[in-house]
């Protein structure tokens, strides 16, 4: 861990305003100090997140707003005539969500496909950011069985 201090709060909140960072390609969890003790501390990245699969008539405000606070600390979101998308601060140490089942009043469900704008190195099989598939240690206990038979 690392901690920066900045002379100005405007110089702090542009550096946060542009995240996620990168290094290496692998995901830094960069986030404001809080005087906390607990272990899980940093642990929030901020993504611009890409919502595919919702029919169009459907892309509204209070569909978005809820996914992004069941996934995460949602904070804005855009809808244009050919996108949604959806800012949402996400837990960088647990699995990313990729999908998400909306079901509406009617009883109708639709699964939506979350993209992470910005994504870089993470696992395709778990979707932990902190190793690549080749290091996954649920895609080594699946691959065993396999190699058994």
């Amino acid at each position: 861990m690392f901690q920066f201090q900045f002379e100005l709060e405007s110089d702090l909140l542009a550096v946060l305003e542009k995240r996620p960072y990168h290094y290496a390609r692998w995901m830094v969890i960069l986030q404001r100090w809080e005087p906390t003790i607990s272990p899980s501390f940093p642990s929030l990245i901020p993504f611009w997140i890409k919502v595919q699969g919702i029919p169009l008539h459907l892309w509204e405000e209070g569909t978005i707003k809820s996914i992004g606070e069941d996934i995460g600390i949602f904070e804005t979101y855009e809808i244009t005539p050919t996108s949604v998308r959806m800012r949402v601060q996400i837990n960088g140490r647990l699995p990313l969500i990729t999908s998400f089942v909306i079901e509406y009043s009617t009883g109708e469900e639709v699964t939506a496909t979350l993209i992470y704008e910005k994504l870089e190195k993470h696992c395709s099989k778990c979707f932990q950011l902190d190793h690549e598939i080749k290091d996954c240690l649920a895609a080594r206990a699946e691959k065993k069985p396999k190699e058994k038979e």
